[in-house]
Order: C-alpha cells, then structure tokens, then sequence
C-alpha cells in the first residue's frame, strides 16, 4: 500500500539579511512527511531546526523553494487563506507552553477551533474530550497560573489536537520540564503516534530523538537522515 505523503519541502533554502551580510540559513532541504509517521528533527543550538520546523510548520516562507501540506503547494496561498489551512491542518505544541494566560485550560483548547469557525457548543464539547484525553477532565476552568508545567504541556497538546490536524508539530516539547513529567509527556506522544497522529519532534536530546521511526538531522545547512 503507497504511504500517503502529509508534507514535503522541494528545494527549500532559507536565508536572512543580517546588516549588509546576507546569511544562509538552509540549502537545497528535501523532506518528505508520511501520515501515521513519527519523525525527529535533532541537531544543536543554531543548526536551523527551528527555521526549517517554521517553514515545515507554515510559520515562515523559504527563499526559494517548495512546500506542500497534503499536496497543496501552500506558497501560492495568500497570508489569510494561509493562515487558515495551517490552524486547519497544523498542530503546535511549544516548549514554552504559549498558552493564553488569561484564558482557561478549556478556553486555550477550544481557540484553535474558534479561528476557524467552530461553532461554541461543538468546540466545547470538543475541548472537554481532548482535556480528558490528556488526563485533564478535572482542570477544565483553570488559568494556566494555577497549573504545573506538566499540566501547561497537556493542555498545549489537547490544543494542538484540536481541529484533528494532519500533522503535529513538538518544538522541544519536553524543554521546559523535570525528567519525570518529560517521560509523562512523551509517553503522551507516543500513545498519540499509536492511535495514527503524525508528529514530526524537533530536539537536542538523542535520547527523545531515539523514540521516533526515523531521525532527521542538518548537516551543512541541508536536512539527511541518520
């Protein structure tokens, strides 16, 4: 059976004006994507991953290149119709959390789907499974304030999964956290890539790298396979 492509880069290369010189950041990056896959990105502080995770992630645009998310070349998109296919298609979760601090854990889960026209009573049933499902049934009206890292990284997942996306993005998801919340939370992935999700993991842990199907790393500015 053909595996099913959810994302591929074409020739991607990424650079920046810094002053008068210009940098490249990313050069000739083939990448191809599988649904069901579960792929880590590890390479050291100022490699690029973060850059080549925004591109893959439709966060950023390439220099020169091509980018397509479930074979619809998405830089022929204007910003609003862009940014629509992404919270349609894309999950983030972050190693800083980037939830609304003024919004409850249900609030922050039901957003995603408030952006792309949800109506209220379906985005909250919605956020109320996916709270349970990452063990918060009983956190649904707490701020982030009054939740522990571990718990921020939950709800940030439950958002993540909120409009069923194509693929879900971890930018050191486990960055910001004690070692045993960290396995709590990667057990949470890995459960998640049991029940079909596709999850692409950036990190600088090989340990957390090790626990994907395939490992992706930049070498000389472009992306090769370990």
């Amino acid at each position: 059976m053909e595996k099913k492509e959810v994302i591929r880069l074409e020739n991607v290369y990424k650079s920046y004006w810094d002053g008068e010189q210009l940098l490249e950041v990313l050069k000739n990056v083939n990448v191809t994507i599988y649904e069901g896959e579960f792929v880590s990105i590890v390479a050291p502080s100022g490699s690029g991953k973060s850059t080549l995770l925004h591109i893959m992630g439709l966060l950023d645009k390439p220099t020169k290149g091509k980018v397509y998310l479930q074979g619809k070349d998405v830089l022929t998109l204007k910003d609003d119709e862009l940014a629509h296919f992404r919270g349609k298609h894309i999950g983030f979760v972050f190693q800083s959390f980037n939830l609304i601090p003024e919004l409850t854990a249900l609030e922050n889960v039901m957003l995603p789907m408030w952006i792309i026209g949800v109506p209220e009573e379906e985005a909250e049933i919605r956020a109320k499974q996916l709270l349970e499902r990452v063990g918060l049934g009983h956190r649904l009206n707490f701020i982030p304030a009054k939740l522990s890292g571990g718990q921020k990284q939950r709800v940030a997942i439950a958002r993540a999964l909120a409009n069923n996306p194509s693929i879900i993005f971890g930018d050191e998801p486990t960055g910001n956290l004690d070692e045993d919340t960290a396995k709590e939370i990667l057990e949470l992935f890995l459960e998640l890539h049991r029940q079909g999700n596709t999850l692409v993991i950036v990190t600088h842990d090989m340990k957390v790298a090790k626990l994907a199907q395939r490992i992706l790393t930049i070498k000389n500015k472009t992306v090769v396979e370990l």
